[in-house]
């Protein structure tokens, strides 16, 4: 590489070569030394006047480019000449969070030595362990907490790393997050539990470890939804499928009233509503507005769906507490498919709301 020949910078800076001229991304040589991680060309850059905390065009170090290329060599020369080792780029993160970022134990372990903050938050409220769990970087997440990173930690959104290891469906690092104290029911801002993360992104394993540690599997959150209702939302049948086999109350409701089998209906989950029936969901069962899962499909013209309540005992006249049935809804929705199917499956036409019928 150009950049790691100090004999050709020696020949060049006799002849007007600028040392410190950014390219597009507002890179310097001395960014570009420590992505290939030259110790001998960066030596020589910043002895021939190279700004050790020069920044390119998201405000990132030759510091920030070394930690997330594991050079811990050059890092550790940069930092030895000046390097600020908490200097943030424009995400707010510090060479920290970028070595977290790529599982690289051995440079965060060297940052840490020389000064870096472990609980340090970038623009998001995240520390590296944050960090480290979105990436599933185990080791780099033993390190950090062994060397005081707090383990229950928020970020702007209310989430610790247990949190953010559910939403990757990061297995191990959750198991060892828990293993060193994290509140495996701590809640986020909108009151919900690593369970209800795990759950809207179908991380089964997740969900099984966590349960298996003393995740309540019945925890609402702050539209006193359970996982199991976050579950149906993303028809995710097979963590569904858990829950029940775990305790999760399939009737259920949130605040709406609805059950999982409504928020199922809502999304067109045809698999995981078909779950739900065959565990006990009650078919009929109203929400706070009287209306059942069938009124819902036919609110979101979830023909399939609506299909498959009906064939499991779905009341097609049910009317809900504006005296709507299931066609009132279709109709008032220009959902002419699951009208059409609602007909030829014993609606009444001329069912009246409040004076009026579907047509």
């Amino acid at each position: 590489m150009f950049f790691d020949i100090p004999s050709l910078w020696e020949y060049l800076l006799p002849h007007d070569a600028n040392i410190k001229v950014k390219d597009i991304n507002g890179r310097t040589a001395l960014h570009y030394v420590a992505l290939n991680n030259s110790k001998e060309a960066a030596e020589f850059l910043i002895s021939h006047g190279a700004n050790v905390n020069e920044k390119d065009n998201i405000e990132q170090t030759a510091l920030h480019i070394a930690a997330s290329h594991n050079s811990k060599e050059t890092a550790e020369f940069l930092i030895s000449h000046g390097a600020n080792v908490n200097e943030k780029d424009n995400n707010g993160q510090t060479a920290l969070h970028i070595a977290a970022s790529h599982n690289s134990k051995e440079t965060a372990e060297f940052l840490i030595s020389h000064g870096a903050n472990v609980n340090e938050k970038d623009n998001n409220g995240q520390t590296a362990l944050h960090i480290a769990a979105s990436h599933n970087s185990k080791e780099t997440a033993e390190f950090l907490i062994s060397h005081g990173a707090n383990v229950n930690e928020k970020d702007n959104n209310g989430q610790t790393a247990l949190h953010i290891a559910a939403s990757h469906n990061s297995k191990e690092t959750a198991e060892f997050l828990i293993s060193h104290g994290a509140n495996v029911n701590e809640k986020d801002n909108i009151e919900q539990t690593a369970l209800h993360i795990a759950a809207s992104h179908n991380s089964k394993e997740t969900a099984e470890f966590l349960i298996s540690h003393g995740a309540n599997v019945n925890e609402k959150d702050n539209i006193e939804q359970t996982a199991l209702h976050i579950a149906a939302s993303h028809n995710s049948k097979e963590t569904a499928e858990f829950l029940i086999s775990h305790g999760a109350n399939v009737n259920e409701k949130d605040n709406n009233g609805q059950t999982a089998l409504h928020i199922a209906a809502s999304h067109n989950s045809k698999e995981t509503a078909e779950f739900l029936i065959s565990h006990g969901a009650n078919v009929n069962e109203k929400d706070n507005n009287g209306q059942t899962a069938l009124h819902i499909a036919a609110s979101h013209n979830s023909k399939e769906t609506a299909e498959f309540l009906i064939s499991h005992g779905a009341n097609v006249n049910e009317k809900d507490n504006n005296g709507q049935t299931a066609l009132h809804i279709a109709a008032s929705h220009n959902s002419k498919e699951t009208a059409e199917f609602l007909i030829s499956h014993g609606a009444n036409v001329n069912e009246k709301d409040e004076g009026k019928t579907a047509l």
